[in-house]
């Protein structure tokens, strides 16, 4: 019988600025699956159960996670942590382009208006009629 150890493995990936309770929620709709209602235990499937002990920091620029756990088969959770982290990192990026187009379009700048001939001279056009 293969021998059960106890190891951390470690996903990180970039925040891209965003806030952390944006982070969470992403987190949170990628694991879905694997995070156990009022639990502090994380369960995977990979032909039997997994537990998993995860520590969740995340800063500015990047957020890691940390899981511990009792398995025989760490690669084969690793390889299905790896394709979680992947997801992950698609809806971060996503996420921050919507916080940027966001930014763009909510900005608080008043675009003003400008006729034909305000742009023309700024650019120093010469119209000839």
């Amino acid at each position: 019988m293969p021998e059960i150890v106890e190891v951390i493995i470690r996903g990180s990936f970039e925040t891209k600025g965003l806030p952390e309770e944006t982070v969470k929620r992403a987190i949170k709709r990628v694991f879905r699956d694997e995070i156990q209602y009022n639990s502090d235990k994380w369960r995977f499937y990979n032909g039997r159960d997994i537990y998993a002990d995860v520590d969740i920091r995340i800063g500015n620029v990047r957020a890691v996670m940390d899981f511990r756990v009792r398995t025989f088969d760490a690669e084969r959770f690793m390889e299905v942590l790896k394709e979680r982290v992947k997801e992950l990192e698609k809806l971060i990026e996503e996420l921050a382009r919507q916080k940027e187009l966001d930014e763009i379009l909510n900005a608080e700048e008043e675009i003003k208006p400008r006729t034909f001939a305000e742009v023309f001279t700024e650019n120093r056009i010469d119209v000839i009629c």
